[in-house]
């Protein structure tokens, strides 16, 4: 009689650590990448124009503009096993979305993506100054990424001074880099470009930050 409780006392036991295993093991495969995408642009076509002396007030082309490309952005990151919170840069004064979360959901941002317009080889302002208070953030998380997303009238000069602008400015904070993308949006009687060009770009830069986020949490 003795035995057999001592046998069945084992078999509880083994049972009880497997299935924590098991449990411990769900949620390592179930865990998500954190991304926070800051939004820097004109307010959208059709809407209230913002006040306040930091408002935005030009207005974005309704086809192609940093709302459209983030919405894009955001389905082919979270495809990739990735978590995203778009924010205002009005949200994020301080940064501190980047480490705290108001539902205790998760404990860090992995990966900050600024999205904005390129005005004169930079994004603007308002998100420039984002760039010196990374600091706090990548003392919190060193392993904090990096990254741009930038509608420009010439990507293939102005957006990649400004993507090059941006990663300096990571660079001296401490984070890590993930080389951002400039995407070519309409001016005047000049179209932007394509559905299947943006798909194109978007899909490589999901993949380049996915990547990225898994080297650097080995």
């Amino acid at each position: 009689m003795k035995t057999n409780k001592l046998l069945l006392t084992a078999v509880i036991t083994a049972c009880t650590l497997s299935a924590t295993l098991n449990h411990a093991a769900e949620d390592v495969s179930q865990t998500k990448y954190q991304v926070v995408i800051i939004q820097g642009a004109g307010y959208l076509p059709d809407t209230k124009k913002p006040e306040g002396a930091d408002a935005f007030t030009k207005a974005t082309t309704k086809v192609l503009n940093t709302y459209v490309l983030t919405t894009a952005l955001t389905k082919k990151l979270n495809a990739l096993n990735m978590t995203v919170t778009v924010l205002s840069y009005t949200e994020c004064a301080e940064l501190k979305s980047l480490y705290t979360s108001p539902e205790g959901k998760h404990r860090h941002t992995d990966l900050v993506i600024f999205a904005g317009p390129s005005h004169f080889s930079k994004q603007p302002p308002q998100l420039t100054k984002l760039y010196r208070k990374l600091e706090i953030p990548v003392k919190k998380n060193p392993k904090l990424l990096c990254s741009t997303l930038v509608p420009a009238w010439y990507p293939n000069t102005k957006g990649k001074s400004t993507i090059k602008v941006a990663a300096k400015a990571f660079v001296k904070a401490g984070a890590g880099v993930v080389e951002g993308v400039s995407i070519l949006t309409p001016r005047d009687d000049k179209k932007g470009a394509t559905a299947k060009e943006v798909d194109k770009a978007l899909t490589e830069f999901a993949e380049r930050l996915s990547k990225a986020l898994i080297s650097s949490t080995k």
